[in-house]
């Protein structure tokens, strides 16, 4: 009857909020240890080899031949049909100064958000350039070029 409850009423409402509580600082006790775990386990030391140790001061002789160039890109699926994205423009302009004894490996996700859809569907076109684009990139690209599919491309 208003505000005063049985006493246990009171008492179990009581309970229940420190349980509920307890519950939240055990949560949040555990994201704690996590992050400290976490963080403790990190380090921005960069570590070599034995033999590398010294490799800034010891450049490679320039009279060493590259034996093949490889370039890596990923999640370049939603590129912008208006103007070049910044990441395909370098990339464009690195390959422009590679030899036939190189590749560039497209790591998925190139078509955002699912993949190019079915020729009837309306956006087709626009989904169509996403890709297009990427493929512009590498048109006088003198290497080898691969498209693997990620989880946005099925």
């Amino acid at each position: 009857q208003g505000f005063f409850m049985p006493i246990n009423q009171r008492t179990f409402l009581i309970q229940s909020a420190q349980f509920v509580l307890s519950l939240t600082m055990k949560r949040a006790l555990q994201i704690s240890f996590l992050y400290l775990l976490i963080v403790s386990c990190s380090s921005s030391k960069l570590y070599y080899s034995s033999d590398a140790k010294e490799w800034e001061k010891n450049p490679p002789d320039p009279e060493n031949e590259l034996i093949y160039e490889m370039y890596l890109i990923g999640d370049a699926g939603s590129a912008s049909l208006d103007t070049q994205e910044p990441n395909l423009k370098l990339l464009e302009n690195k390959l422009s100064k590679s030899s036939e004894r190189s590749a560039v490996i497209f790591l998925g996700d190139n078509i955002y958000l699912n993949g190019l859809p079915d020729s009837t569907h309306p956006e087709r076109k626009f989904y169509e350039g996403r890709i297009i684009e990427q493929m512009k990139t590498v048109e006088n690209f003198q290497g080898r070029v691969f498209f693997i599919p990620g989880n946005h491309d099925w």
